[in-house]
């Protein structure tokens, strides 16, 4: 990212939509401004995404919140950066125009919010005729008759990595790689011990827990009947 503000710095006729635009608009435009701005706007987003990725990977020690967080910069600034930029454009436009940058922040700003709403919410299990199926974002539904293993856990193996899921605190939910096992659907929040071990016969393998510990007792003895 910190490259990519140094060229638009240096060759800001790289910007997307300046390159476009006539020779009569780009008289309009202080594109060496936008320039600069998005060069300092990029060298944060690199300096955050390095910080945030350092700060939960080694110092909290939340490998699985690491992979997830780095990009969150990215995802906030850009817009802003936009929005920021059409004070150096005195082309006239047209309301759509004018306020579509902000509605692009607003966008991501409530789509990124109902999807950490959503996946924080607790997964429940449950067992219902010969499935059990686990609710929420990353929720499945599997056959009693496919579980291969079924057993309780006091902990988990430590998670080398996060390969689409949700890490946000002591939350993981989706697909992370852990130590020894290797790929694992998680839909757990650390620390809620036990922790339901689940392996199909096909061989995925899914570690549930739920914030009442007599619920994860209960479905593990429910499938084990």
């Amino acid at each position: 990212m910190a490259a990519v503000g140094l060229l638009m710095k240096k060759y800001p006729n790289m910007i997307s939509g300046y390159n476009t635009m006539s020779a009569e608009k780009k008289k309009n435009v202080d594109i060496q401004a936008v320039g600069n701005l998005f060069c300092k706007g990029f060298l944060l987003i690199g300096a955050l995404m390095i910080v945030l990725y350092a700060l939960f990977r080694w110092l909290l020690d939340m490998p699985a919140v690491a992979h997830g967080v780095w990009i969150a910069p990215m995802l906030l600034i850009t817009p802003v950066l936009l929005v920021m930029a059409r004070k150096y454009d005195k082309n006239p436009r047209g309301k759509v125009a004018k306020y579509w940058p902000a509605w692009i922040v607003g966008v991501l700003t409530v789509g990124i919010t109902i999807m950490i709403v959503w996946g924080v919410q607790p997964t429940n299990a449950i067992v219902e005729d010969d499935t059990v199926h686990f609710t929420g974002q990353y929720g499945v539904t599997v056959l009693l008759d496919d579980i291969a293993r079924c057993e309780l856990h006091d902990e988990i193996p430590r998670i080398e990595a996060k390969t689409n899921g949700l890490g946000i605190g002591r939350i993981c939910k989706g697909f992370f790689r852990l130590e020894g096992m290797g790929k694992c659907r998680l839909l757990i929040k650390r620390g809620n011990t036990p922790y339901l071990y689940i392996e199909t016969k096909k061989g995925e393998k899914i570690i549930f827990n739920s914030p009442n510990p007599a619920l994860t007792e209960d479905i593990f003895e429910v499938i084990k009947r």
